[in-house]
């Protein structure tokens, strides 16, 4: 079996008119990975609170049925809906999730691969693994600031003492290394996407598990599902064959050894999480075990380039672009900027290599005085208003859930 050009069918699109081409699927391999996990990150994404929201009702049933027809057609139609379902929330209801907008790429780009001739499925496949490494790239510059390198305040400390306190550890458990972990954070983001680029395939995957395992236990349970998506797309055929064969061989023994694993670590948490959390867990630490195992076995074989280059090259170009706004002033939210201290509003611009002159407007709102009803009667709420920037969509909210009549007057 060989790698070269990942055995990716160069299939065209023949029926004619677009109402037609709305429903032609594949059966290809390597986009039918990418369609198995797509669904499986959209399936987390739905299931975390920021969805569960009255208002978002619509848009979610809209995205349930994009992936219904996705699974059922592999077709653009099922793109388009889960597309569309992701669109609501991010223009009308406040989503302010990184992920939401790297599914909408995905699902976007998706439909248009299969819609637009001469576009084909390894082009497809090649900007939804673009996407991936924009992603980690971005994730790691951000984080280039002050604040994240500081262990009183940075992310990367809070993250550690956070999983500390979820195995009911010391809160200093980690403090010995601490002035190491902003470098570990860091220097994972980098490595997971140079090791992709260095067609170092099966380390990539490995190193991806180990940074997103203790993640998803402790502030982002479904980040690493989405992410799964840019790492099955660069599953190649013999990947997949090499997997099976570590599979095969050790199936029994990688499955006894995820599941006392997942038994272990929720015994050291001394609780029962959301349910969901444990086969998450168990699929995370499976995936480890399986990791190590093709790693050792694995062979390299080289993942080739892309027949058609423009597709992906424009959607990687767009995404990235959509990653610098934060620098420009333009918005923050859906830029890999996630746990990053990145700070870029007035006073208190942190990062040490983009500077601040090209920042274009900044929009953030600062509260100086707060009472809600009577000075003092909800110091809760006050310390929030005071200590938080804002925005009018944020005004608007905070006026939607606190300005109820046992509050009022609410007064700045």
């Amino acid at each position: 079996m060989t790698g070269s050009n990942d055995n990716l069918q160069t299939e065209d699109f023949r029926p004619d008119g677009v109402a037609a081409r709305l429903f032609q699927g594949s059966r290809d391999p390597a986009y039918s990975r990418v369609v198995a996990a797509f669904v499986l990150a959209s399936l987390s994404h739905l299931w975390l609170a920021d969805a569960a929201q009255a208002e978002w009702f619509g848009a979610n049933v809209i995205y349930v049925i994009g992936l219904v027809l996705l699974v059922g057609t592999r077709a653009p139609v099922g793109w388009i809906g889960c597309a569309l379902g992701l669109l609501i929330p991010l223009l009308m209801l406040r989503d302010q999730l990184t992920q939401s907008v790297l599914l909408l790429f995905v699902a976007s780009y998706s439909a248009c691969c299969l819609l637009i001739r001469p576009m084909r499925i390894d082009s497809l496949v090649w900007g939804v693994r673009g996407l991936l490494i924009v992603t980690y790239l971005f994730a790691a510059f951000h984080k280039l600031n002050h604040d994240f390198f500081d262990p009183a305040v940075g992310c990367a400390t809070y993250g550690l003492r956070e999983l500390a306190e979820y195995y009911r550890l010391a809160p200093d458990f980690f403090a010995s290394f601490q002035e190491l972990h902003a470098p570990l954070a860091v220097g994972f983001e980098v490595a997971i996407p140079a090791a992709y680029l260095l067609d170092r395939r099966h380390l990539a995957r490995l190193l991806a598990v180990v940074f997103h395992i203790p993640l998803t236990l402790t502030m982002a349970p479904a980040f690493a599902f989405v992410m799964l998506v840019g790492h099955a797309a660069f599953l190649t055929d013999d990947d997949v064959q090499q997997l099976r064969e570590c599979w095969d061989r050790r199936r029994g023994a990688l499955v006894a050894l995820a599941g006392l694993t997942t038994a272990g670590s929720l015994a050291a948490h001394g609780a029962w999480p959301e349910w969901t959390m444990v086969p998450r867990e168990f699929l995370l630490w499976l995936a480890l075990f399986l990791g190590v195992q093709a790693l050792a076995r694995g062979r390299r074989v080289p993942l080739g380039s892309p027949s058609h280059r423009f597709g992906p090259a424009a959607l990687t170009t767009l995404f990235a672009l959509n990653c610098l706004t934060p620098y420009v002033g333009l918005q923050f939210q859906h830029t890999a900027a996630m746990l990053s201290n990145l700070r870029i509003d007035r006073g208190c611009w942190n990062h040490v290599v983009m500077p601040e002159s090209l920042r274009l407007r900044e929009d953030y709102v600062r509260v100086e005085r707060v009472m809600f009803a009577a000075p003092g009667a909800l110091p809760e709420y006050e310390a929030i208003v005071l200590e938080q920037l804002w925005s009018p969509p944020q005004f608007r909210q905070m006026q939607r859930n606190w300005c109820k009549p046992a509050h009022r007057p609410l007064s700045m």
